[in-house]
């Protein structure tokens, strides 16, 4: 196969990326005697420390009309969730996504991934990624297409 111009290039880097995110990932730590003495439980609570320092967020609507924790949300409002719940809630999925991310990224951050769902156009997430970069020009920032119902957004920071 060859591939002519840019635009082949993208879209078959499109292609393998949609393949290898479909595809279950997993990381095994052998805990057998020999493992152990091999020092797999080490390997073991370092990559529970750098888990760890993983926040996460996602942007979805509201499905119904609530309150929780003081915030007032009516059906098919915009809410920013972290680790920690419901943050930000707004009328505009740029917006809530960008005060979300105001919230989860610290002066320790690195990398910040956003993960767009199907319900976002690849214009609309691209425009968000153009903003992640100029406020936040300290951190590395990934965009990629996850196509997850329901979230705008998925939301990462390490």
């Amino acid at each position: 196969m060859k591939i002519k111009n840019r635009e082949e290039l993208i879209a078959k880097q499109e292609e393998y990326r949609a393949s290898l995110n479909s595809q279950r990932k997993q990381i095994l730590i052998c805990a057998g005697t020999g493992c152990v003495a091999g020092g797999s439980l080490e390997i073991y609570a370092k990559m529970k420390d750098i888990i760890e320092c993983v926040k996460t967020g996602e942007v979805t609507y509201a499905v119904r009309d609530t309150s929780i924790n003081g915030i007032t949300i009516k059906i098919d409002d915009i809410m920013g969730i972290d680790d920690d719940g419901i943050k930000k809630v707004g009328q505009d999925v740029e917006k809530v996504t960008l005060e979300l991310l105001e919230e989860m990224v610290d002066e320790d951050s690195e990398l910040i991934s956003i993960y767009y769902g199907a319900d976002t156009t690849k214009e609309q997430a691209e425009a968000l990624l153009e903003k992640v970069e100029e406020t936040y020009g300290d951190c590395d920032v990934q965009l990629e297409y996850g196509g997850q119902p329901i979230y705008y957004f998925l939301l990462s920071v390490e």
